[in-house]
């Protein structure tokens, strides 16, 4: 009996983790390259059997509960819409990749291509951190150059149709070794994570959009709350059975 409020109690945090996970996607709807979240579940003797046996013998240790708990969110890396904008630095990448930019903390990783230019002619993001290029070395565009500034599929920028930089991304093997950082950044989750090159074009002019469909979130989040609803009732259910089994104990007595 006990054990079906730890299986009760796990089924609704889980909905809870899942309700926040949801909640942050649909906030971030229209933020250019966010990638949304989903909550993995999975049972809980399999998470339980994870968890001990690394530190040896899990003989002796009393029963898991059944149920199913949070085992971690993931990050869906798919593609999000590119949106035309016409902006000279707004730029998307059509396929696998990310930009890599120069954070106080370290290189990072983005897929938000709403990038402008700073006072200093630095290629930034909205934060100010500076867009690598070629060596690891920022974009750097000189104003007082004027003309037009155009940047191929490839990265290769122009001005005035003279050879001024090259724009490149990093790719890693999948699935992949990062993180959320804050930001609409990404850091890797190891140091020995290796970046690798990728030829995916890149389109000036656009951005790319959140992959977060509203429609399947909404669905998804009432579907969860009737989840929660009923594990809600099924703790009730348990707490009066437990209490009705306390008076007939006592009664007896």
């Amino acid at each position: 009996m006990i054990s079906g409020f730890y299986a009760v109690g796990g089924a609704m945090r889980t909905y809870a983790d899942r309700n926040d996970i949801i909640a942050n996607n649909l906030a971030n709807a229209s933020t250019p390259g966010f990638k949304k979240e989903s909550v993995h579940v999975e049972p809980f003797d399999v998470l339980f059997a994870r968890v001990t046996q690394p530190v040896g013998d899990s003989e002796g240790l009393v029963q898991p509960p059944l149920g199913r708990l949070r085992a971690e969110v993931i990050t869906v890396h798919t593609q999000g819409p590119l949106r035309e904008t016409g902006g000279a630095f707004d730029l998307a990448i059509d396929g696998d990749g990310f930009f890599r930019v120069r954070s106080p903390e370290g290189t990072r990783y983005t897929r938000d291509g709403s990038f402008h230019l700073d006072a200093g002619g630095r290629l930034v993001t909205a934060d100010g951190y500076g867009l690598l290029g070629d060596g690891g070395a920022p974009i750097t565009i000189s104003t007082a150059e004027g003309g037009d500034v155009a940047i191929a599929p490839d990265g290769t920028i122009s001005i005035n149709g003279a050879r001024s930089g090259r724009i490149t991304l990093a790719d890693f093997e999948q699935p992949y070794p990062l993180r959320k950082a804050g930001q609409n950044l990404y850091e890797t989750t190891s140091e020995d994570a290796v970046e690798l090159t990728v030829s995916s074009p890149i389109v000036q002019g656009s951005i790319e959009m959140s992959n977060v469909n509203v429609v399947e979130e909404m669905v998804g989040l009432i579907g969860n709350y009737r989840d929660y609803e009923m594990a809600q009732k099924m703790a009730r259910l348990q707490d009066d059975t437990l209490s009705d089994a306390i008076r007939t104990v006592g009664a007896a007595r």
